[in-house]
């Protein structure tokens, strides 16, 4: 979810591409030594997708398999697809204890984090563990240039500073890119760091309900 009301805003600075073009893209515009396109991925993210297909498809009669085997598919489809070094990020402890308007539990290991890990590591993928919130990490990651791109559904992923954002299109192979540029130079866009950071403040949001009588 991340910022309520802001993947709609800035939409028109999307730019859609099949993961492969991307890696492509990357690789001739790089300049530097190591021109293979690094992707993190917010886990967490793309196991509530699987969670979400795995109930979508029992409730049509159709066995899925469960979330986990819908992962693994998943997995294929990047190790098929884009010629990138994938980088799967894990939340940590330490993120915040209210989330949605209700306390959670942040030392609690999700049943499928381990498998996650070792079907990762199976790939030939890498994971992280993040101290906290995993698109905080990946924004991070970003600003240390370990990665060159976030993968979450997240849009708060800008206000904590990444660069670069893909997400994925619901029912499609292709994915949205966002740059932090296009959002600042798009016409019907045009919003800064600060910008973002003000919707940020005054939106509902993970971690606030927002100022009241402002919605976006």
């Amino acid at each position: 979810m991340g910022i309520d009301g802001l993947w709609k805003i800035i939409e028109p600075a999307a730019q859609t591409y099949a993961l492969n073009d991307i890696c492509l893209m990357s690789g001739r515009s790089s300049t530097n030594a190591r021109p293979i396109l690094r992707i993190g991925v917010d886990v967490s993210v793309v196991m509530n997708e699987c969670v979400a297909a795995d109930k979508a498809a029992h409730r049509y009669q159709y066995k899925s398999g469960g979330a986990m085997r819908i992962f693994f598919f998943k997995l294929c489809r990047f190790l098929h697809e884009s010629p990138a070094v994938m980088v799967f990020v894990f939340d940590g402890p330490n993120r915040p204890s209210y989330k949605h308007g209700r306390h959670i539990d942040t030392h609690s290991i999700p049943e499928w984090c381990n498998l996650c890990k070792n079907l990762i590591e199976s790939f030939g993928f890498y994971w992280h563990q993040a101290p906290g919130e995993a698109e905080a990490e990946l924004a991070r990651l970003c600003d240390l240039h370990a990665i060159d791109v976030a993968l979450t559904g997240d849009s708060d992923a800008f206000v904590f500073g990444a660069q670069y954002v893909l997400r994925s299109i619901s029912r499609s192979k292709k994915y949205d890119l966002y740059s932090i540029d296009a959002i600042q130079n798009t016409e019907s866009v045009e919003l800064s760091r600060g910008g973002l950071l003000l919707i940020a403040l005054l939106s509902k949001s993970d971690y606030s309900n927002g100022l009241p009588g402002v919605a976006l």
